[in-house]
């Protein structure tokens, strides 16, 4: 019995509770630090936030809004379930009754990330043996997307736990487990739960999955025991009535702006990162799954030996056709590919118990490897050094000790792991980019990029706006769109209005006694000159705020104004 046995795998060749332990615990080390010190993420995350927010104050749950805009491109789920959050917080007295506390939003997301993770274990113990669920486990947990994931109020880590829990169910039925209704139900559950989170993606995934199995293999019969009838007849109870009740408010807008202004434009217009270039996601999985992508990359050829391999394919059935899918479509954001890594971090586990070994060694094994080693260690370099350059530039050119610390063990784990890889200790290779995350994700998260100040411009400009003495519950008008950021919204807790130029703002502002303005430097002449004209008075400047805009790339110097002191009633 090996050393790594003793601690995670039982007498009877399952995952002990140590192995258990393990893997929720490196999770938790993970996902927890910065939940609660980062402010509202430009731009998905603070108009999910705040559309939850409004939901509570208005008590009006079948409306989604942000600000005064409907959100009618979306399903309910996720906002239904982070105002739950959010009530069950505050009645217990964990939060405070202005909503403002960000982390109540951000635990559905947490709690899907985790969940996905004990899922992912799961699935990889029934498929490959208790080895590979625990290291798939690791793997999985321990990358950028799940952990980044887990710390954003959006849907993506809801859709995981829910994609997870029906491929679960598909995978104990696809290896001969005795069709019975827990598993049919659970398969038909979560896919209504997946819809009423994020529409039809999981339909496609699952979908997806059933016919890539059924077309390879020619076997349909298997499938019966999902209950189709029953199932299908189930999915419509659960997620029709909330279809027709957001249609019914949206006077008809429902449906047109979720399937052609939302889900079909992403599949025809390019948008996001990749511009509509196929391979997109491919190249990206190098960073947004390091420092696990080291493990994805070398599992190919073992992955492709053993193509034909019950589990193996059932894998590859799950992440392949959808991943063609979102290559093909023409709006690419990282995120998308989510809900496939599972299935290939539980391919590199399995692989890794092997040690990467080739069914047949041949030549050309090495220059793989080599060629993987190299990509990876590039991918680790460009981090590493982004985590140092970037924090250096927002803090005015001052090094912090949490930045040079995590550059400096995500270069050490680059070094260590290279090192492991190449002598085939494929075990303690992802024992040790564990380690690395478990030392560098909570400093960056947790530490570092809660102090990148140039970073977070929404909660300076609020703190800048409670220090005047203006009417209570006073407006702010934000002037053209340099900074028209929904994170502004929930800084302020709604009580803003983007204005489209300075002329609209200034009749805005002129028109609101208590009003005050957010002003970009340039345009800080036309902004004077256009309230002098409506009003004959001249705004008095109380502060400025400069910072990064993120979500438009470009450095942003906002003034704050407010009516002449006489004037404020």
């Amino acid at each position: 019995m090996t050393i790594a046995k003793a601690w995670y795998v039982n007498e009877s060749e399952g995952l002990s509770w140590r192995g258990w332990a393990a893997v929720v615990l490196v999770a938790l080390a993970l996902f927890l630090p910065g939940l609660s010190a980062l402010p509202p993420i430009d731009r998905d995350e603070a108009r999910f936030m705040q559309a939850s927010r409004q939901m509570i104050e208005t008590h009006r749950y079948d409306d989604i809004r942000f600000l005064d805009e409907p959100r009618h491109n979306k399903p309910p789920g996720i906002y239904w379930l982070q105002s739950a959050f959010v009530n069950a917080a505050v009645a217990t007295g964990l939060a405070g009754p202005h909503l403002e506390e960000t982390w109540p939003y951000r635990l559905p997301s947490l709690l899907g990330a985790l969940l996905g993770v004990v899922l992912t274990v799961l699935l990889g113990v029934r498929l490959f043996g208790a080895r590979a669920g625990f290291l798939a486990g690791l793997i999985f947990a321990a990358s950028v997307l799940p952990i980044m994931e887990a710390h954003l109020a959006k849907t993506d880590s809801a859709l995981l736990a829910c994609v997870l829990a029906a491929q679960l169910a598909l995978a104990r039925l696809y290896r001969g487990e005795k069709a019975s209704w827990p598993l049919a139900l659970l398969f038909w559950l979560a896919m209504a739960a997946g819809v009423v989170i994020k529409g039809p993606v999981i339909v496609m995934i699952l979908g997806l999955t059933l016919l890539a199995l059924g077309l390879s293999e020619r076997r349909w019969a298997w499938m019966r025991g999902l209950r189709p009838v029953v199932g299908i007849t189930l999915l419509a109870a659960l997620t029709v009535p909330w279809v027709l009740m957001m249609h019914a408010n949206s006077a008809g807008g429902f449906l047109k702006s979720s399937m052609t202004e939302d889900f079909l434009a992403k599949l025809t217009q390019p948008g996001g990162w990749g511009m509509g270039v196929p391979g997109f996601h491919l190249a990206l999985s190098w960073f947004v799954f390091w420092p696990m992508s080291l493990l994805l990359w070398l599992a190919v050829p073992w992955v492709w030996a053993r193509r034909r391999e019950p589990s193996v394919r059932f894998c590859l059935a799950w992440a392949l056709p959808s991943w063609l899918v979102f290559e093909l479509t023409a709006t690419k954001l990282a995120h998308y590919t989510l809900p496939l890594y599972p299935a290939l971090a539980v391919l590199a586990g399995a692989a890794a118990v092997e040690g990467w070994r080739w069914a047949k060694p041949r030549l050309s094994e090495k220059a793989w490897n080599g060629a993987v080693l190299a990509l990876w260690g590039g991918a680790s370099l460009t981090i590493a050094a982004a985590m140092v350059l970037v924090t250096y530039l927002m803090q005015g050119h001052q090094m912090l000790l949490p930045q040079i610390l995590t550059g400096l063990v995500a270069l050490m784990a680059s070094l260590a792991a290279a090192i492991l890889a190449m002598r085939q200790r494929a075990v303690a290779a992802v024992l040790s980019l564990t380690l690395a995350s478990l030392v560098m994700w909570p400093l960056w998260l947790g530490v570092a990029l809660p102090r990148l100040d140039m970073l977070w411009v929404a909660p300076r400009v609020a703190e800048l706006v409670a220090r005047q003495p203006t009417c209570p519950g006073s407006m702010v008008v934000s002037s053209g769109k340099s900074f028209a950021e929904p994170s502004l919204a929930f800084a302020l807790d709604g009580r803003v209005r983007m204005a489209d130029s300075v002329a609209q703002a200034a009749d805005i502002f002129t028109s609101f006694p208590c009003a005050l303005a957010l002003v970009p430097v340039e345009d800080v002449e036309a902004f004077r000159l256009a309230t002098q004209s409506r009003a004959g008075m001249m705004p008095e400047q109380v502060g400025q705020v400069s910072g990064f805009n993120y979500g438009r790339g470009k450095p942003v110097s906002l003034t704050l104004w407010r009516r002449p002191h006489e004037e404020v009633p």
